[in-house]
């Protein structure tokens, strides 16, 4: 998971950079803690704080997300018990699951620990947590964490400047991290030369909101239009919901030839062998509209590769930015784009020879996951020095 790769940088660059860095995470069966990490997990036998369980699991029944209370009552029943015997000077925490953010709040609060959480995704205009009767919550826990917390930090600039206009009393807490990649991962960009896109792959899971739909149906039209030169085709590798997967269908495609879906989960090596085949990676960025605030994941696996990048995705939103400042071959796609507009627009780029190119110096500054450690790094620094103060 994208969160927790995000997670495991930090982790293991900062212990790099000197940090000595504990690491309290779920699991599903309890074991010893290895290399200063504790695993826990969401059951009740392994709890040391059983009231706190039961209001966690409370509350769970009440309102409709699962922000993940339980575990987060165990995780502060853990660091209540590693900080008997250990000193800390900051806690960091990561979310979602909110509870993880919660959790650190209260620590914070008993033992007079400077708390930094890092918004993975934001609470308010969540596309995955619509309004109804748990706005009102989030709109508490949002805020609670907001004011109570030493610094803040999110994973794109467009969600840190909403965070700006929702508390702009708060916006010296704020900070921004991308997400991105580990530059000791051994990566090389693909080289060859100019040709037309035969091998269009979309890798990763299609979910909630996420849907191809509208790329399908343009892709269908000039298929069956004969207007795209050298047969290509589209391949959907990775789970799908159903309503992904009911567009799939209604495309035609598979029985026409041009879409290949494997709807399953695909082992790193099978997902790492789809990413190499492609000819152009697919990135599916459907669910913030004018509003978005995230990326996915897989654009940073995408932009390494090299390859061109077809994208779903709305005008100005993130992904489309860096898509822009990437130095790739791209071609980006407004799901609410008039399907004429959008045809023509991937009519001409799949029809125009295109090929790898090495990536940007701004990306490959911007998304290092070194680099990013060690801006976190400082900012650890920062919120204990004014604690102390």
């Amino acid at each position: 998971m994208s969160g927790a790769a995000r997670s495991g940088r930090f982790h293991k660059y900062l212990c790099a950079l000197g940090h000595e860095v504990d690491v309290i995470a779920e699991a599903e069966s309890p074991c010893e803690a290895t290399n200063g990490v504790w695993r826990v997990t969401p059951y009740r036998q392994h709890t040391t704080v059983p009231l706190t369980y039961a209001l966690a699991r409370f509350v769970r029944r009440v309102f409709p997300y699962d922000d993940g209370l339980p575990i987060g009552a165990n995780v502060l029943g853990k660091a209540l018990e590693a900080i008997r015997d250990r000193h800390y000077d900051v806690i960091l925490a990561t979310a979602p699951a909110y509870s993880m953010h919660l959790a650190a709040i209260v620590l914070g609060q008993l033992r007079g620990i400077p708390v930094v959480c890092d918004f993975r995704d934001p609470i308010l205009k969540n596309p995955f947590r619509p309004g109804g009767r748990q706005y009102v919550f989030d709109r508490l826990l949002d805020n609670a964490i907001h004011r109570l917390s030493d610094a803040i930090v999110y994973n794109t600039q467009p969600a840190a400047d909403a965070h700006h206009r929702q508390y702009p009393k708060l916006a010296s807490k704020f900070h921004v991290i991308w997400n991105g990649f580990d530059p000791a991962e051994a990566f090389t960009p693909r080289t060859g030369g100019r040709q037309l896109l035969k091998d269009i792959i979309h890798v990763g899971t299609l979910y909630g909101p996420r849907n191809p739909a509208p790329l399908l149906a343009s892709f269908q039209r000039l298929r069956r239009g004969g207007k795209l030169k050298g047969d290509p085709r589209i391949t959907l590798a990775g789970p799908i919901e159903q309503a992904p997967l009911d567009a799939a269908e209604q495309s035609g495609g598979e029985r026409e030839g041009w879409l290949v879906v494997e709807n399953r989960p695909l082992p790193r090596k099978e997902a790492d062998a789809y990413n190499d085949r492609a000819d152009a990676h697919l990135i599916v960025d459907t669910h913030g509209g004018k509003d978005a605030v995230q990326v996915p994941a897989k654009i940073f696996t995408s932009i390494r590769s090299g390859v061109p990048i077809i994208a779903l995705t709305p005008p100005g939103s993130p992904t489309s930015g860096i898509l822009e400042r990437s130095g790739l071959d791209h071609c980006l796609l407004d799901p609410q784009m008039p399907p004429a507009e959008m045809d023509a627009r991937l009519e001409t780029f799949l029809n125009t020879p295109a090929g790898p190119r090495q990536p940007s110096q701004w990306f490959l500054d911007t998304f290092d996951g070194e680099r990013q450690a060690r801006y976190l790094g400082e900012i650890l620094l920062q919120v204990m020095k004014a604690r102390r103060r």
